[in-house]
């Protein structure tokens, strides 16, 4: 029962017009409000899986979750980014965190599951790199999914910058190091 109309002029003065009749179908208008909290489950349990160097105290005083909190979706997602954060300022650029529910009942038993990464070493040779665009090589490798993709759009974005500063015909050359099982070493050879 909601109708709408509408006259527009346009520049070349004819007009166009919109009628519009919106049928709404499906659960009532009771039904359609949302749920109050009680009926929303608890959290039960909270459990961190995979391999990391923090402990679960840690972990949980990051993900700001805690037992007996209503469950909500948000939150959870907040949680995961909370972590990743946390791990991102540990350079921790590889991490993936995924988040899982198992219901029973009212009761929720909530998964994250970590995968840290190793500690990731940017390395740049032969120009001067600005923080912001450091920054920008941080977001785009914890973006990455390979290797082999990270490097080049990590390039491309150095290279933008290198033009934009009027560096024309650059040269980049990057190369992977591992000197230890738990650290990972970017190094960026520019010649502007």
């Amino acid at each position: 029962r909601r109708f709408s109309a509408r006259g527009l002029r346009q520049n070349d003065n004819s007009y166009r017009f919109q009628f519009q009749h919106d049928l709404l179908f499906g659960l009532s208008e009771d039904s359609r409000k949302s749920r109050p909290s009680e009926s929303r489950g608890k959290i039960r349990s909270i459990q961190f899986l995979g391999e990391t160097h923090l402990s679960e105290k840690q972990l949980s005083k990051a993900a700001v979750l805690k037992e007996g909190q209503t469950y909500d979706f948000f939150s959870i997602q907040k949680g995961r980014t909370q972590l990743e954060k946390m791990l991102s300022k540990e350079d921790r650029l590889e991490r993936r965190i995924s988040a899982d529910k198992k219901l029973e009942g009212k009761a929720v038993d909530v998964t994250l599951r970590i995968k840290e990464g190793p500690k990731i070493e940017f390395v740049f040779e032969g120009w001067n790199v600005s923080n912001d665009l450091k920054e920008q090589i941080r977001d785009t490798w914890s973006d990455g999914v390979i290797d082999s993709q990270r490097l080049a759009d990590t390039v491309d974005l150095i290279e933008s910058r290198l033009t934009r500063d009027r560096y024309f015909g650059s040269h980049i050359e990057s190369l992977i190091e591992t000197p230890d099982p738990d650290t990972k070493r970017i190094t960026f050879k520019i010649q502007p």
